[in-house]
């Protein structure tokens, strides 16, 4: 069984946001974090990450295969040392990640795609990165679609469509694979936490207050995401997706 997880203060990938404050989630919750964040570290440092082709360098991305899982990180909207890439239509970033996508669905495994300013969002801050990215994740029915930006937390219904007009497939929480993908928002884990808004395609939301982490388990049948909240109002959610 492959796990992942994805926390507010883990570094996974670009970001342009703050860790929580060691005030806010206490001293008892704090070492927790660290160490659950750390085991996802020592993880993924287990894992090889798949380089971009010399000849077609592109900063900010990458991925990991783990067992039935292929984790892709990527970096819209992120201001890097070698400059900013949006994985805009016709970039060389977004065709690599294309090939990423194609390339683990043939092989029989779950695409979670990652990146830190989403498009689709329940917090304040709204599209923060190229919607057209986002429409391909959908039309390509990637597994998972995680982010985070905005201080809150979000999960939604499985979803097929695009940015502008979106879909609502599926709506209990146990999901058939390669219908569609699920949004998650884990920003929850970050200082200064903001309302989230509800209804529409969001199935589960939460304020930041309720500051957590989320899980990613897989099997070759199964895949499955739970929230779990560690200070502040209770949170819990769930869902699988399975073949």
């Amino acid at each position: 069984m492959a796990a992942w997880l994805a926390a507010g203060g883990v570094v996974c990938f670009a970001v342009n946001a703050q860790c929580t404050s060691p005030a806010r989630l206490g001293p008892r919750a704090l070492p927790g974090l660290i160490a659950l964040a750390l085991a996802f570290v020592l993880s993924a440092c287990g894992s090889t990450p798949k380089k971009p082709d010399a000849a077609k360098p592109r900063p900010g991305a990458y991925y990991l295969d783990d067992g039935p899982v292929r984790v892709i990180m990527t970096s819209p909207g992120i201001t890097l040392p070698q400059g900013t890439r949006t994985y805009g239509k016709g970039t060389v970033e977004r065709e690599q990640v294309k090939d990423w996508i194609d390339e683990a669905k043939a092989k029989g495994q779950w695409v979670i795609v990652g990146m830190h300013m989403p498009c689709l969002t329940n917090g304040a801050h709204g599209c923060s990165s190229d919607p057209s990215l986002t429409d391909m994740l959908l039309g390509k029915k990637v597994d998972l679609i995680v982010a985070g930006h905005d201080h809150n937390y979000g999960r939604s219904h499985q979803l097929s469509g695009t940015v502008a007009a979106p879909t609502i497939v599926d709506r209990d929480g146990t999901f058939t694979a390669g219908a569609g993908s699920v949004l998650a928002i884990v920003g929850n884990g970050g200082h200064n936490p903001r309302a989230a808004s509800s209804g529409g395609i969001w199935a589960v939301t939460s304020g930041g207050t309720s500051a957590g982490y989320a899980l990613v388990e897989a099997t070759s049948e199964r895949l499955t995401f739970t929230e779990r909240g560690i200070v502040g109002p209770a949170l819990t959610d769930t869902i699988t997706i399975t073949r």
